[in-house]
């Protein structure tokens, strides 16, 4: 029985698959199991986890249909045997010494999630971020961190329940998962080291490069706002709203889900505004701890809705102008 397991869900990823699972092995902590999940991957990925696991023992492969990557990673906790789980994403990578430092914290401090820091990689440049530790509330980390995924971070077993909803949207899944673990621990119960242990590779065109692909939907089709919706009901049914809780989450919601799908319609019903302008800007207290430029976007089409397309238009266009100039886009 190893002490770690890490997991890693593989889908049509055979170009960064090798880096990925090299970085595994380079680990300098040595007793750790790696299960790779190939979740149907219609291309080379197939054979190669095989031939990782033709000739290193602590490998396993698991070969299934499609389900996303949610149920890719809650097929191999369930093959795991380690005291600890350790997610990695097959077109990212782990730093040499990534498993050692989370589980010498883990240990060290009796926490339940050690999160590390992460490091951005961007076509041409990149950017290390390292959580801010400031918060009561669990839930509160999770909806206000930039490192709101599963990876990068290390958790105990007993933290992670078989009897938790895994969604089949591609979409965040992470988001859905972390909001039911982090749910049921406590702050003091969550530690963070020092040390970048992942790398999340952003010049792969993931998901969320790919938003205009979505153009088309409607706001409850509109996967962000699927997801939103499911942690709003999740939270609420379970009375977990407390303190400042529900702000940090709509602030979130309104940002990651109802702004993000305005920009990328640009032409949005009034209907539509009036529900979120009522139903989640209204009610939320922390609306204005949103940046300036997306923070005026329903105002202003609550005054105008020509306006507010306008305004979108460029916003958009200054937006992609600003992450290329950065090297980000």
């Amino acid at each position: 029985m190893a002490v770690v397991s890490i997991i890693v869900p593989v889908y049509k990823t055979e170009n960064f698959l090798r880096r990925c699972v090299d970085s595994v092995l380079a680990q300098t902590f040595a007793d750790f199991e790696c299960i790779l999940v190939d979740d149907g991957s219609p291309d080379g990925c197939p054979a190669i986890c095989d031939g990782y696991a033709g000739t290193d023992k602590r490998i396993r492969v698991i070969h299934q249909e499609n389900s996303g990557t949610a149920r890719a990673r809650d097929a191999g906790v369930k093959a795991s045997t380690g005291k600890f789980l350790v997610f990695v994403d097959s077109d990212d990578f782990i730093a040499p010494d990534a498993v050692q430092s989370l589980c010498e914290k883990a240990r060290e401090s009796g926490a339940d999630i050690v999160c590390g820091a992460i490091r951005f990689l961007f076509k041409k440049r990149e950017m290390v971020y390292r959580d801010v530790s400031d918060f009561s509330n669990p839930l509160e980390y999770v909806f206000s961190s930039l490192n709101n995924g599963v990876c990068g971070k290390i958790y105990r077993r007993e933290i992670y329940h078989g009897d938790m909803y895994i969604p089949e949207s591609s979409y965040g899944e992470d988001l859905i998962i972390n909001a039911q673990i982090f749910s049921r621990t406590t702050r003091e119960k969550i530690a963070f080291a020092d040390s970048v242990v992942y790398t999340y590779d952003r010049g792969t065109a993931g998901i969320t490069t790919r938003m205009e692909t979505f153009r088309e939907l409607s706001w409850l089709e509109y996967p962000p706002a699927v997801c939103y919706m499911w942690m709003y009901d999740y939270l609420n049914e379970n009375g977990l709203f407390e303190g400042r809780l529900k702000d940090v989450f709509l602030r979130r919601m309104i940002k990651d889900a109802i702004l993000s799908y305005i920009c990328v319609k640009g032409k949005v019903g009034k209907d539509e505004i009036d529900i979120f302008h009522n139903g989640f800007w209204g009610p939320c207290g922390a609306k204005y701890e949103i940046r300036y430029p997306e923070r005026i976007i329903i105002p202003l089409y609550i005054i105008s809705p020509v306006f507010g397309r306008f305004y979108v238009r460029v916003f958009n266009f200054l937006k992609r102008a600003r992450l290329k100039l950065k090297g980000m886009y």
